[in-house]
């Protein structure tokens, strides 16, 4: 969300350093850096700057996020680059393999901002699974909150008005009644394998980029994460069945199609293909009816 570098001029900012020369002064970097990285957290609403002075953006992540950085001098490193998306995911206990998989970042790199953060004690360890410190941070798990809700809604490389699934660094998945400034994926791409049905909007991600079979079905199962459709999940299901074996199997050309795709959507579809009744899904005889139309066999 922010990077390391515009964590600490936001820090100056919390501390009441507001003039662009005592925040280049501060953070040991010339003017024309200041200004670049200024820039950029004003194109992110974050920041205003007027007559060489900046000034705080009243946004309540915006708020919460400066009365962290002004207690702690550590905050700044361990929040700076992926810090904030981590703490998003880690509101809840998960694996460190889980939480790559959703960012789309590798290990290495999770666990080098997840170091930065155990050692300043904003995370904890239950088992294999990770969670936010609330006894040492309590502050932070608002911040998470109403960064996860600011991001869910906003995101530059998205179009005005489009409804957003999943964000990453390298992509933000959404829908939209047109494709302008993304490319089709999930179930708008289903066409593309031999499952064609009108989906009802387009499902898209941006930037444009090529999509595997793999990243088609894991960018639906993302959308059915936020939308309850039972057509939505019947088509994800078909279309799982059909694609069953390459779905599986790793791709090794693609690193994040390494991951093996598990999440609660997943796991719902295997317990309602072994013929179970599963809440916000069709009984399996129903769904069958609709995948005789294209030659797959669910049971």
């Amino acid at each position: 969300m922010f990077s390391i570098g515009e964590m600490e001029v936001l820090q100056c900012v919390s501390k009441g350093i507001r003039t662009m020369q005592m925040i280049s002064e501060e953070t040991g970097k010339d003017i024309s850096q200041t200004y670049r990285v200024v820039q950029s957290l004003r194109s992110k609403d974050t920041l205003t700057l007027s007559d060489g002075r900046v000034s705080p953006s009243r946004k309540t992540h915006v708020v919460l996020l400066l009365d962290i950085l002004r207690d702690s001098e550590y905050s700044a490193t361990a929040l700076g680059g992926i810090g904030i998306r981590l703490l998003i995911e880690f509101r809840v206990p998960q694996s460190v393999k889980n939480v790559c998989q959703k960012i789309g970042r590798s290990k290495s790199a999770v666990s080098r901002k997840m170091s930065q953060m155990l050692n300043v004690g904003m995370l904890w360890k239950k088992g294999t699974e990770y969670t936010i410190n609330d006894l040492l941070w309590p502050k932070l798990r608002p911040l998470a909150d109403e960064c996860a809700a600011y991001t869910g809604t906003n995101d530059l490389r998205a179009p005005p008005g489009s409804s957003i699934y999943h964000s990453t660094e390298e992509y933000v998945l959404f829908s939209c009644y047109n494709k302008e400034g993304g490319c089709a994926t999930a179930f708008s791409k289903y066409g593309d394998y031999g499952l064609d049905f009108a989906a009802g909007t387009e499902y898209c991600i941006s930037p444009r980029k090529s999509v595997t079979l793999k990243e088609v079905f894991l960018h639906s199962l993302y959308i059915l994460e936020k939308n309850d459709s039972w057509r939505l999940r019947m088509m994800a299901l078909i279309f799982y069945v059909k694609h069953k074996d390459p779905i599986n199997c790793a791709d090794v050309e693609k690193t994040t199609s390494k991951l093996t795709i598990e999440n609660s959507i997943r796991k719902e579809m295997d317990a309602v293909l072994r013929g179970e009744r599963i809440k916000g899904w069709m009984p399996l005889e129903e769904m069958q009816e609709r995948a005789d139309m294209f030659g797959v066999v669910l049971g």
